[in-house]
Order: C-alpha cells, then structure tokens, then sequence
C-alpha cells in the first residue's frame, strides 16, 4: 500500500515534476558520458599511434664545413657548383640520396643519444583544386595505421587516407583518379606522423578534410612523381630518459610538443579533460543540488499520511522503504543516458574532430566504470532519501500531521515580511505568498543561479576560439616568417625584422626543466611587425621588450608569474635571470621573447645572425638558406580551425543550459502555484482578475530569480579564476571564461523572457475556468 501510494503521487499528482527531474538527469547523463567516450576515443587513437611507433621528434644531422668538402670530393662536385645551387637540387642532379651523405652521422647520432631514425619523406601538388600530399611508406618509424586494406605493391595501387574514404564512399578495390591516371585502392589508412598535416613542403597550408588528400604509392610510383619533396629523419628514443640533442649537431630539430602536426592530439585531449572536469563539475552540481530540494520537497508533501501511518503503528523502516520506488526510478534516466552517448558517440567523435586525420577507434565506455555509476547514483539518491525520512519521522505522528517543522520559519518569515512591508494590499498579499513557503523562495532564488551560471559558461566558451585567433591576428602583422636553415645576412631582404631563437629550459615546481623558446626580436619603429598587448588592460607593451621578457597569460598562469618577478632560464653554456616585464593577449605557447638588445645584455653577447625572419613581402632565397616560410594568414586560419569545433560543444552547452535552466525555473514555478493552489483559488472566487492573481501568485517571483541570477555573476567570476586558472595549469592552454555587460544584460534578459513565458502557459488554467466551485474541481 505504501509503494502505491509513493507511485501514484509520482504519476498522478506530480508527473511534471518527476519527468522534468528525470529529463535533466538524462542530459546531465548524456553531456558527461559523450564527452568522456569521446575523449576514451582520443586517447586510444594516441595509443594506437604509439603502437605503430610515432616519432618523438624530427631531425636533419649537420655537415661540417669539412664534411662537405669530402662529401664534393667524392661525388665529383665543383666548388662554384656548391655555392650556385641549393643542396637539394644538387642531389637531385647527381642523383644522390640522403642516406648517402648522412649515413655516417645518424649512425653516429644514434649510437650517442640512444635512439632510431627512419628517413620521411614526402611529395606534394595540386591538381583541380585539391591538395595531394604523397607519403612514402614507413618500415619502423610512423608505420601506416590501416583501417581497412595493406600497402600499394602493384603500379597501379594507391592507399588513401580514412577522411578521403569517407567523403567520397571509397572502399578497397575502387578506383581512385589522380592526374588522369587511375589507381585501384588497395588500402584505407592514417598516419600516426601526420595527425593534421601540413600540406605545404616549404610553408603552412593547413589541411582541410574537403580538398586535401593523403596518400602513398609503391616506390617506383613515388620516385617517379614529379612534384615537390620533403625529406626529413625522424627519431624515436631507445634510452630510458629522453637526451638533449647538441644544437651543434643537427642543422633541423622539431621536438614532438612543439610539432603542430602531431601534437594537436594531445591538445584536444588536453582541452577535452578541462572541459569536462567544468562541466561535469558545474552540470552535477546543479542537478545534484535540484534533485536533493525536490527530493525534500517530496518528501515534506508526504508528512501527514506518513504521520497518519505512523499514528496507525507502522514502523519508521517501513515508512522509509516505502520511498525506494522514487530513488530507483530516478536510475533509468542514467542508464538512458550511457545508452545514447554510446550509441550517438560515432558521430559525435566525428563532428568534434573533422579537422583531425583519426579514426574512429569505436572504443566504448567500460562496462564496470557504467555500472559502478549508476550503482553508486542509485545508493546516493537512496541514501539521501533515507537520511531525510529518517530525519522526519523522528517527530512524533502528531507533529508530522500538523507540519509543525514550519514554525521554525515563522521569526524568518516575519522579519522578511516586516523589510518588505507596502501600503499597498497586494503587493503585501505578493509577500505573504513569496514568504509563506521559504523553500519554493530558495528554490526559486536557485533557478536563477543555476540558469545565470550555466548561460555565462556557455557564452563564455564560444568566445575562446574567437579570443585564441583575435589575440594572434592583434599582436602578430607580418605576412611571412621565414626560417633559416644557416646565418644568412638579412639586409638585402625588404622591410624584414629578423629575430633569434635561443632554446632553453627553466626549472619547474615539480623539481623537472621545461623546455622554452627564448625569442630575441630585432625591433625598430620601422619594421616592426609584432605589437604585445597587455592581457589585462589591452595596453600596447611592445615596448617593455627592451626591459625584459614578456610572457603569455597561460605561461604566466602554469608558473604563477606575474610582472615584475625575475625567472631563471639557462642552457649548457648560459644561466641567467630575466625580468617579466608584460604579460601578453596569447593563451597558449612557451616562448619568451625579448629585445635584441636585451638578448646581448644579459648573454653578453652580439647577435650577428639570425635563425629568422619577419616580412611583408615573400622573400625569394635560392641557395637553401630558408627551410621553411610560413604565411601569417594559413597559421590564423590554422589556429581558428583547430579551435572552432569547441563552438560546437559551447553550443552544445547553451543548448542544455537553456533546456536545464528552463526545466529548473518550469519546477521552481510549478512547485510555487501548487503550494499556493488553494490561495490563488480563494481570490479566484473573491472577484480578483486573473492579472492581478498573475502579480499576487506568480510575478512576484521574478524578485528572487533576479537575486539567483546576481549571486551567479560573482560566483562565475570566482569560478573562472580559480577553478579555470588551475585546470588550465595542467593544460596546454589557457581558458579565459570571461564575462561582459553585454552577457549578464542578455543572460537577465532571457531569464526574464523564460519566466514571462513559462508564467503565461501555467495561467492559462486560470483564464479557462470561470468558478470557485470547478477550479477546486479541477484540483481535486
């Protein structure tokens, strides 16, 4: 009888309220299971690629002048020869490959430092507007990862890349068109080195799934492509620590973490984690702390029929099992929700991760960590329901029939009706109704918190793509940078701002060194193409470079640096203390840089060449002094794309919020007309129009809402500096959830709206009925 009577006061009297319950458990569910199997994907995609052993960095050996000479010698190389052409259109005339010069020297290397090379190299052309990128095929280092199909043999055989394969319904034995020539597919696969590949051999050309291509012939095919090649070794370490490779030995050194090809993985996993410690963090929260009210709320509905009962000699652990079927009912919607994310979570993977060369590993969530979940849900929810029954029936029957736990809110009541006292009849009739029951004013008061909180993260994460592309765009101007393999003069080049890099390390809290970019700019009034902005106050600060380092806000948050403390960055030959003297508008990266004057300062020592430069103009270098020129407007758009899908999940975030916030204020205002049913009834058949009923009943609420959506500014202003400031340590970026006037107007805004809204429907009922006699019909 008991259960009946829990059931039918769920699916009867309250079916709003439990389904709105259940409906926000179920996308609370659903947002924190996609994310974490997304992210369960992610990492597998980087195990995998371990597997078919990535590189751990990229390398070319260098030549002594000596070397050279024996290297001219043996191959019957002039002088005027070796001083007209670049390197490699002298190999290519001579028909000399790189393991014929470098041989001795990674063999050397190897044996050194304590790790394997393979050679990599690479062809790239257009053709009808797509962008095709060659890849020779890999024995040990960056193996193919085959999705379907194997290595080209045949002449006529092609492996494409997974997206290709997708985007245009190829499987294995199709053919394939390139250049007018078909290929059969003999293979669909990705390629551990090239996770976002640069389509470009000298510059940036950011891959787009819609017209570029990955692919790989059989050798033969490869070397008689003509088109552009890049060569280049890459390395995996055999030692147990990673060593540090003299600059003095390699003429071309690219670290995994600073690989943008590769290590925009670990960059989404990174951010993925952050994102969903907020979220769920924030998501549960909320949900957790509704659900305890309502569950209260239940609970205090039921007071007098289990005072009844237990007038009537029932047992307390009778009464309190009897509330089982509740918490157990509330476990489908999180069941429900692992169920979908799992089955949603292919396309969701897809959709986060479109600008990535990854499969789809289809790794689901593990069946113990689900389980566990929604068995340690259950006990919560039970144990909870059971804590507060049991807290209840300790009163006596009789107190349990005659609600005396409200006559310990009567002093509160009192005072706040006494502040909020009018002259006017229902503006205090208004108060009497607001304050009557402090739970549903709580309740209320806490919708708008959880609606303002949530509406200012979500506006607050959309504007991090935005923010990450503006603050490039803002502070860097030049339209190529040029990297140069040797010491080149740079005076002949127009309107160029050359610079020196200088790797270094500082020492972390941890006891570890971290390796950072000591960037030294040739700066004049002239040709300076990069401004500094101060984070805080927009400020230009270019010219604190002169003073010091300026840092940027993620390198300043990870290290607690602020402006003024002195650093302590060091190589093999120099240690020195520098000064923070500006911290800039970029979230992510770990360069420094100073003036050039300052570099000499402090290493005293001048700066005669350098490893770059800074340009209007594309700089034309014919003897293979620049390795590589990178345009300003492909690293903006490169930048843009790599963060534009998490406007998809802040999107997705307001979306929820929306719907989350709705749900709340729709309970908070349902549980409000139910608790004061009875008295809106009464001034129904007193001759009161239902606007005035509105002002009495249900307007009056929308002061304690506005209060909710005030405590949520603060609170998400805390919340972003300190819950956001330490995630982000651990990232490799900074999350700046920062909000604006422009957000709290249009967060008090919408709520205002959601709540006129929502105010109208449930007064609907009142403008349907006509009499005293059928609305207490109705109710009964």
């Amino acid at each position: 009888m008991l259960i009946k009577h829990c059931l039918k006061y769920l699916f009867k009297s309250n079916k709003f309220l439990f389904l709105s319950i259940n409906i926000m458990i179920l996308i609370t569910s659903f947002m924190t299971f996609s994310l974490l199997i997304t992210n369960n994907n992610l990492e597998t995609v980087n195990e995998n690629n371990q597997t078919s052993k990535q590189e751990d960095f990229q390398f070319l050996p260098k030549l002594s002048e000596n070397d050279i000479n024996i290297f001219a010698s043996q191959h019957q190389i002039s002088i005027e020869e070796m001083e007209e052409k670049n390197f490699n259109q002298i190999l290519l005339d001579h028909q000399i490959s790189y393991r014929d010069i470098y041989g001795n020297k990674i063999s050397e290397l190897q044996k050194k430092y304590g790790f394997t090379s393979e050679i990599q190299q690479s062809k790239f052309f257009e053709d009808k507007g797509n962008n095709y990128r060659v890849v020779k095929h890999n024995e040990i280092i960056n193996k193919f990862f085959f999705v379907k199909g194997e290595m080209a043999v045949e002449d006529n055989e092609i492996v494409i890349d997974i997206n290709t394969a997708k985007k245009q319904d190829i499987n294995i034995g199709n053919s394939f068109k390139i250049n007018d020539k078909e290929y059969i597919v003999s293979g669909i696969a990705s390629f551990p080195g090239l996770i976002n590949p640069n389509m470009s051999d000298t510059g940036l050309k950011i891959y787009k799934p819609a017209t570029s291509v990955i692919m790989s012939l059989n050798d033969k095919q490869y070397n008689a492509l003509n088109a552009n090649e890049k060569i280049y070794y890459s390395g995996v370490w055999t030692s147990e620590k990673p060593q540090e490779i003299s600059s003095t030995e390699v003429e071309y050194l690219l670290e995994k973490n600073d690989n943008t090809e590769i290590n925009i993985l670990d960059l989404k996993i990174s951010m993925n984690k952050m994102i969903i410690g907020v979220t769920v963090t924030l998501l549960l929260s909320i949900v957790g702390i509704m659900l305890a009210m309502v569950l209260i709320k239940m609970i205090q509905d039921n007071l007098k029929i289990y005072g009844v009962l237990k007038g009537m000699g029932y047992k307390n652990y009778e009464l309190i099992f009897s509330f089982s079927p509740t918490a157990l009912l509330l476990v489908l919607p999180v069941s429900l929700g692992i169920l979908l994310s799992s089955l949603m979570n292919n396309k969701i993977f897809g959709v986060m991760n479109n600008d990535l060369l990854a499969p789809y590993p289809n790794k689901s969530i593990d069946m113990v960590f689900s389980v566990s979940v929604v068995s340690l849900f259950t006990i919560g929810v039970l144990a909870f329901s059971f804590l507060i029954i049991f807290l209840f029936l300790r009163k006596s029957s009789i107190n349990l029939i005659r609600e005396t736990s409200q006559a310990k809110n009567n002093r509160i009541k009192r005072v706040l009706l006494i502040l909020f006292a009018r002259k006017k009849f229902l503006s205090n009739l208004r108060n009497k109704f607001i304050f009557r029951n402090l739970f549903v004013f709580c309740l209320v008061i806490f919708s708008g918190f959880a609606l303002g909180v949530q509406l200012l993260m979500s506006m607050g994460m959309s504007s991090f793509p935005n923010q990450m592309a503006s603050s490039f765009e803002k502070q860097y101007k030049y339209e190529y940078n040029s990297i140069l393999n040797n010491k080149v003069d740079i005076t002949n080049v127009k309107d160029a701002q050359g610079y020196v890099v200088r790797n270094m390390k500082i020492d972390s809290k941890n006891n570890n060194s971290e390796d950072i970019s000591l960037i030294a700019l040739d700066s004049n009034k002239k040709d300076q193409y990069i401004h500094f902005y101060d984070y805080e106050t927009n400020k230009n600060i270019t010219n604190q470079l002169s003073n010091g380092v300026i840092i940027n806000k993620w390198f300043a948050n990870k290290h607690n640096l602020k402006v003024g403390d002195k650093l302590k960055i060091y190589d093999n030959q120099k240690n020195s203390n520098v000064t923070i003297t500006g911290i800039n508008l970029d979230l992510q990266g770990n360069e420094l840089y100073t003036s050039k004057t300052y570099y000499e300062d402090i290493f005293l020592e001048k700066v005669n060449f350098y490893s770059g430069f800074y340009s209007k103009d594309k700089p034309v270098k014919d003897k293979g002094e620049i390795s590589q020129t990178i345009v300003q407007k492909e690293q903006y758009e490169a930048i843009k794309l790599n963060f534009e899908n998490y406007k998809i999940i802040s999107g997705a975030m307001l979306f929820l919020g929306i719907i989350l916030g709705g749900i709340l204020l729709s309970i908070s205002i349902y549980i409000a007309i139910k608790t004061g049913e009875k008295n809106i009834l009464l001034l129904k058949s007193m001759g009161y129009t239902n606007s005035e009923i509105n002002k009495v009943s249900i307007i009056g609420y929308v002061n304690p809402l506005l209060i909710g959506i005030v405590i949520s500014i603060p609170y998400f202003i805390l919340l972003s500096k300190l819950l956001f400031g330490e995630l982000s340590k651990s990232a490799n970026f900074f999350l700046p959830m920062q909000t604006s006037l422009v957000n709290i107007l249009t967060v008090t805004g919408f709520s205002l709206l959601f709540f006129a809204l929502v105010a109208i429907i449930y007064m609907m009922k009142l403008k349907k009925s006509t009499s005293f006699q059928k609305l207490l019909a109705e109710q009964l």
